[in-house]
């Protein structure tokens, strides 16, 4: 029933425990796993599927650190 979502980016600026930290590249597909039902063949709804997402960051080095940072 649904596509997944793709959303790409470059030069953002996030906030990750109080620290600010540069993302050169970003790349996130989102699949809310909706599925169509039907009765007798003919569509009458959706159920909702597992929710799962993938995604790729680009950082430098100082930026890497500061994410490293965050997470502890």
């Amino acid at each position: 029933m649904s596509q997944p979502v793709h959303i790409s980016g470059s030069d953002v600026d996030v906030a990750l425990g109080g620290l600010l930290v540069h993302i050169e590249e970003f790349s996130l597909s989102i699949d809310d796993g909706v599925k169509a039902t039907t009765t007798r063949g003919v569509p009458n709804g959706h159920v909702n599927g597992t929710v799962a997402a993938s995604g790729d960051i680009k950082l430098d080095t100082s930026n890497f650190n500061l994410l490293i940072e965050a997470a502890r």
